[in-house]
């Protein structure tokens, strides 16, 4: 079971992000002392859920190292706040580059191609090129992103499916101004809608309602 939630508050003024701690491989599930929270910028935090989470990791450094060059090239400090369409950006493009690495090591390096020559030369040289081009366009991770930050001084939610038909996609909340992830995620949204929570909550009714919607996902 996986639970994460992300809602904004005060009018954007705030952010609230809970998450549990389960860890599941299948047949095992402990609750070991980790977090389910990896910090993206100054002011982004990505949550994460899924059946392997491993590509997670990849896809935020991945994620860091646009945001850090894109600051660079604007003259600005890597250690500055990056902005909503920033951030957004580095983890689309973080999540495709990792999931066609990863496609390429499956189905292209074994047969002693790569995607560049795939695309320039497979069609006319290899007879199942319809079938691999359809593999590498299915590869997906069964993983889930939920991205909270701010942006000018205002927070902000969104989140990124890395399998089902709209994979790699990026979903922003920003009404009602809440979201949750993983197998508890449609608990925890239920009941943040029956409390009417939206991002005009206060801080202090906005820890309580997300707290009581991860209980509440958990029992899913």
């Amino acid at each position: 079971m996986t639970c994460c939630i992300a809602a904004v508050c005060d009018d954007g003024k705030n952010i609230v992000l809970v998450a549990d701690k389960m860890i599941g491989i299948g047949f095992i599930e402990s609750e070991p002392d980790i977090n389910k929270l990896l910090q993206l910028n100054k002011s982004w935090w990505v949550l994460f859920a899924g059946d392997d989470i491993s590509p997670v990791f990849d896809i935020v450094d991945n994620a860091k190292r646009h945001i850090s060059d894109v600051l660079t090239k604007r003259g600005k400090n890597t250690g500055e706040a990056a902005d909503l369409q920033l951030v957004m950006e580095a983890i689309r493009e973080s999540y495709e580059k990792k999931r066609m690495e990863e496609a390429e090591s499956l189905y292209l390096k074994p047969i002693g191609w790569d995607i560049a020559s795939f695309n320039a030369g497979g069609q006319s040289n290899l007879p199942d090129f319809g079938e691999i081009k359809s593999r590498i366009a299915e590869h997906s991770f069964n993983i889930e992103l939920l991205v909270a930050g701010f942006s000018e001084g205002k927070g902000y939610v969104f989140a990124l499916y890395g399998s089902g038909p709209e994979k790699g996609i990026i979903k922003r909340h920003d009404v009602p101004g809440f979201y949750a992830i993983g197998s508890g995620g449609t608990g925890a949204i239920y009941m943040m809608y029956y409390r009417d929570m939206s991002s005009k909550m206060t801080l202090r009714e906005t820890v309580y309602y997300a707290m009581e919607a991860k209980l509440f996902g958990e029992q899913a």
